[in-house]
C-alpha cells in the first residue's frame, strides 16, 4: 500500500512538472500597448483550405462576404492583390460593411500572349472598379513585387502604371520591397505615392521582434530622404505565427502580437500609413514558402483570431488541453507495466514514471506542431508515418525501462535499437536538407528531441539499474562496434555543424553583400545571425547528444579489441 502511494505521488509530481512545462512558456505575457481602435488596413486574400490561385480554385462571393463581415470594426481598410478571380466582389461588399479598399491589379510577365491577356484583364477590371466605387476604392496599386520577381522591366511596368493613371481619379502606386524602390527610382517618378514592404523577418539581416519599431523608423526615413515629397504607404508589415526561425526573428503568437502593437504604436507616433499583412492565414502558400509562408494572418484558416489586440497574449491558449493529453498518454504508456513498477526497484519505478511523462509531453508537442503544418496530403501523411514510428519508440523505451525496474537486465530488443538507428539516419538527412535548402523548411527540433530523450533516458535508466555508463549508452545501438556506429558517431555532429554553417550562409543575399562588401564586416554579422537563432542552436546540440550512444559503442569496441589483442 505504501509503495502504491509513493508511485501515485511520483506520477502526480511528474504530471505537475508536465503542466509546468506546458504552462510556463504559454503564460500570458505583455506585448506592448493595446491597439486602440481599428487597424489602419489589412491585406485581404480570403482563400480557404482547398482553394488556391495555383489550382485556380477561388473563394465564392458568399465566403468573401463572410470574411469581409468578420473584419468590420477590426480594420478601417483592406488591401487586395488582384481585381479578378472573384475579388471583383470586394468593393461592393466593402461598401456594405463600411470598409475602404486599396484595390490592386496583379501584374505578371508579359512575355507570352497569356501573360499579356491576363495583365490587360487585370488593368481593365481595376479601372472599372475604381470608376464604379469611387467612395470605397480610395487608392489603387498596379503590380505587387513585379521587379522583385523580375517579371517585367521597369519600363514595361511604368507603361501599365501610366495606363491606369490616365483612367482613374484615385492616387496610383506600385508595391515592392523597400530596397527595390532604391534600385529603380525611375518608377517612383510615375506614382502618386510609394508602397513599400518592410518585413523584418525576411530582411537579409533579420530583425528580432524587439527591434521592429526602430527598424520601421529607419527604413521610412531612408525612403523619405530618397524620395522627398512622396507619400509613403507601408504596404506590407507582418510577422509569422508558426514556422522556422531566421536569425533572431522567431515566429509565434506572442512575437506577432508584439510586432503588431509596435507597428501601430510606431505609426501613430510618426504619422506612418501602414497595412498589416495579413487578415487571414493562406494555407496554399505552403507550396511556395513552407509553413512560415502560410501563417501570417491575424486570423487562422479556421477563422479564429489568434491573439487579442488588448491585454496579455499566450503563445498557445490551448496548452491546458495539451498538458492533459500528455498526462493521459503517459498513463497509457505506463499501464501495461504497472506490475513491474509495483514489484521492482522503487527508484527505477519512479524514474520510469518521469521518463514516460517526458516522452509523452514531447510527443504531444510534436503532434500538435505537425498538425498545425498539415497543409497537403504529404504534410499530413508524413507526420502520421513519423508519428507512428515515434510512438513505437516511446512504447519500446518505456517497456525497456520497466523491464530494468523489475530487474530483467537484458539489452533492449533489436527492433528498438534498429529503430533508433533509423531515426539517427533520419536526423542526419533532415539536418543536411535544412543546411542546403532550408529557407522554407521547418527546423525539426520536436521530433529529434524525442529521439534524444529516449536515448539518454534509457541510458540513465540503465545506469540506475547498474550498468557502467559507457555500456549503458553503447547498448542502445543496433550496430555494436560496426561501421554503422562509426559513421553515425561522425555524421551526427557533422550534421549539427553543417546546419549551423548553412544557417549562417543563408543570410548572405545580394543586398547583404552590397551593404557589407568585406569579409571583416560579413563574418561578425553572420555569426551574430546564427547564434541568435535558438532553434538552430538547439537542433545542433540535439544532434551532438544523439551521437553519444554511437560514440560510446565505437569506444567500447576499440577497448574490447585492445583487450583481446593484449590477451
Amino acid at each position: 500500500m505504501k509503495r502504491t502511494f509513493l508511485l501515485l505521488i511520483g506520477f502526480i509530481v511528474a504530471a505537475e512538472l508536465a503542466v509546468l512545462g506546458w504552462g510556463w512558456p504559454n503564460r500570458e505575457r505583455e506585448t506592448g500597448p493595446d491597439v486602440a481602435g481599428q487597424i489602419a488596413s489589412m491585406s485581404f486574400a480570403p482563400f480557404r483550405d482547398g482553394q488556391s490561385p495555383l489550382t485556380q480554385v477561388y473563394p465564392t462571393r458568399e465566403q468573401i462576404e463572410e470574411d469581409m463581415a468578420r473584419l468590420k470594426g477590426l480594420t478601417r481598410s483592406v488591401r487586395t492583390y488582384t481585381s479578378r478571380e472573384g475579388m471583383e466582389a470586394v468593393p461592393p461588399l466593402a461598401t456594405k460593411y463600411g470598409i475602404k479598399v486599396i484595390q490592386s491589379a496583379w501584374i505578371t510577365s508579359d512575355a507570352t500572349e497569356k501573360g499579356r491577356t491576363t495583365n490587360d484583364a487585370e488593368i481593365d477590371s481595376l479601372i472599372q472598379l475604381a470608376h464604379d466605387y469611387p467612395d470605397t476604392v480610395e487608392r489603387v496599386i498596379v503590380g505587387n513585387e513585379v521587379l522583385l520577381r523580375r517579371d517585367l522591366t521597369p519600363d514595361k511596368l511604368i507603361s501599365y502604371i501610366r495606363r491606369v493613371k490616365a483612367n482613374v481619379k484615385q492616387p496610383v502606386s506600385y508595391a515592392d520591397v523597400w530596397a527595390f524602390w532604391l534600385k529603380h527610382p525611375e518608377v517612383a517618378q510615375e506614382v502618386d505615392f510609394i508602397t513599400i514592404h518592410i518585413l523584418p523577418y525576411w530582411e537579409d539581416e533579420p530583425v528580432g521582434v524587439d527591434g521592429v519599431g526602430p527598424h520601421f523608423e529607419k527604413i521610412h526615413q531612408i525612403m523619405s530622404q530618397a524620395f522627398p515629397g512622396k507619400p509613403i504607404l507601408i504596404g506590407e508589415a507582418g510577422w509569422p505565427t508558426q514556422g522556422r526561425q531566421r536569425g533572431p526573428a522567431a515566429p509565434g503568437n506572442v512575437n506577432a502580437a508584439k510586432h503588431l502593437r509596435s507597428l501601430v504604436e510606431t505609426s501613430i507616433k510618426n504619422g506612418f500609413d501602414y497595412n498589416l499583412v495579413e487578415a487571414y492565414d493562406q494555407n496554399w502558400k505552403y507550396n511556395l514558402e513552407g509553413t512560415v509562408g502560410a501563417k501570417w494572418g491575424l486570423i487562422d484558416a479556421d477563422r479564429s483570431q489568434k491573439f487579442p489586440l488588448v491585454g496579455g497574449v499566450s503563445e498557445d491558449p490551448g496548452w491546458k488541453w495539451k498538458a492533459g493529453g500528455s498526462i493521459l498518454l503517459a498513463l497509457l504508456l505506463l499501464l501495461p507495466y504497472r506490475r513491474d513498477l509495483l514489484e521492482g526497484r522503487l527508484v527505477l519505478a519512479l524514474g520510469t514514471i518521469v521518463f514516460a511523462q517526458l516522452l509523452a509531453a514531447l510527443f504531444v508537442r510534436y503532434a500538435t506542431v505537425s498538425w498545425g503544418a498539415a497543409f497537403t496530403l504529404w504534410t499530413t501523411a508524413s507526420p502520421l508515418i513519423v508519428g507512428a514510428a515515434l510512438i513505437a519508440l516511446c512504447l519500446g523505451s518505456v517497456r525497456q525501462a520497466a523491464a530494468w525496474t523489475a530487474e530483467r537486465l537484458e539489452a533492449p530488443p533489436l527492433w528498438l535499437r534498429r529503430l533508433m538507428a533509423v531515426f539517427a539516419v533520419y536526423a542526419v538527412v533532415m539536418a543536411v536538407a535544412l543546411a542546403h535548402d532550408g529557407r522554407y523548411r521547418d527546423i525539426p527540433v520536436p521530433q529529434i528531441a524525442i529521439l534524444v530523450a529516449a536515448a539518454l533516458g534509457l541510458a540513465a535508466m540503465a545506469k540506475l539499474a547498474g550498468a557502467e555508463c559507457r555500456n549503458a549508452l553503447s547498448g542502445l545501438t543496433a550496430f555494436g562496434g560496426a561501421k554503422g556506429d562509426r559513421w553515425l558517431a561522425v555524421l551526427l555532429p557533422l550534421a549539427g555543424a553543417d546546419s549551423l554553417v548553412g544557417e549562417g550562409l543563408a543570410l548572405i543575399g545580394d543586398d547583404f553583400v552590397k551593404m557589407h562588401p568585406s569579409l571583416n564586416e560579413q563574418i561578425p554579422l553572420i555569426l551574430a545571425g546564427t547564434v541568435s537563432n535558438c532553434q538552430i542552436l538547439v537542433l545542433a546540440g540535439l544532434l551532438v547528444l544523439l551521437s553519444a550512444p554511437h560514440v560510446a559503442a565505437v569506444m567500447k569496441a576499440r577497448e574490447e579489441k585492445k583487450t583481446e589483442a593484449e590477451g
